[in-house]
């Protein structure tokens, strides 16, 4: 990249990052840091859970976390259970040190104001099951024998969000269903039988005609191929899924940064 003279995102951290270090630089990352500063004296993260620890380091350089300064304001909005950008570098233990470090100062947005009320009552239990397990938490990193204990708890929320729920002519769905298949197979024909199973049910719904979404004192709305969508944590499953789709005559889209 040097001979070529080119310069991208990671290299404009790497060189804050040195700038700012005191360390090596001595006055002059003081006085960067000032000018920084006093141009930004309040700075917004929001996705702190998807924090490098480079970026991490910088802004506790800028905005010193354990000094606390009134002078300058460091808000860090971020959800633990929305961390899946490890592979871009993101480091979840950059925000679990963060969060250690700002004990005392935490804020919870305790109100879910976007799902029903049924469906953030489901997560609440599932995972709430989960925080109960000995030595582990909800997401493994409770440990019981420490004095630390759980640095990573899970907050239950409440809801006042959409108030419909979805009928079908089998009558209100619950707002979280699990299926088992306990059919023993090798990982390939595994991935194809799940995403037939997928496939059946989105088709199952889609045909019933008294799949609606149901408000009070409101028109029921049929459901649409445009309210489903489905999750999935490889290429190979979406393509699986997206085949035994169309083998039903049903169009999807798919959408992902890969």
């Amino acid at each position: 990249k040097a001979q070529a003279g080119s310069f991208g995102f990671a290299d404009m951290l790497a060189r804050l990052d040195s700038a700012l270090d005191s360390a090596v630089q001595g006055a002059s990352a003081h006085r960067l840091r000032q000018r920084i500063v006093a141009q930004y004296p309040v700075a917004l993260v929001d996705e702190f859970q998807d924090t490098s620890p480079v970026q991490a380091r910088i802004f506790d350089r800028l905005y010193p976390v354990l000094g606390n300064s009134p002078a300058t304001a460091l808000l860090l909005i971020g959800d633990p259970k929305q961390a899946i950008y490890g592979f871009r570098g993101a480091d979840i233990y950059s925000y679990l040190a963060t969060r250690q470090a700002t004990l005392g100062r935490h804020y919870v947005l305790g109100t879910n104001h976007r799902s029903t009320a049924a469906l953030v009552g489901a997560v609440n239990h599932v995972f709430a099951s989960a925080e109960s397990r000995v030595g582990a938490g909800a997401f493994m990193f409770r440990d019981d024998a420490s004095a630390a204990g759980n640095p990573l708890p899970f907050e239950a929320v409440k809801a006042q969000g959409r108030d419909e729920a979805l009928v079908t002519s089998a009558g209100p769905m619950p707002a979280m269903q699990l299926h088992l298949d306990d059919t023993l197979l090798d990982a390939a024909s595994s991935r194809r039988h799940f995403a037939a199973r997928c496939a059946e049910e989105i088709t199952t719904l889609l045909n019933d005609p008294q799949a609606a979404f149901v408000q009070p004192g409101e028109t029921p709305r049929r459901l649409q191929p445009a309210d489903v969508a489905v999750l999935v944590r490889t290429g190979k499953e979406a393509a699986a899924v997206r085949r035994e789709l169309r083998r039903r005559q049903v169009a999807s889209v798919y959408l992902s940064d890969q």
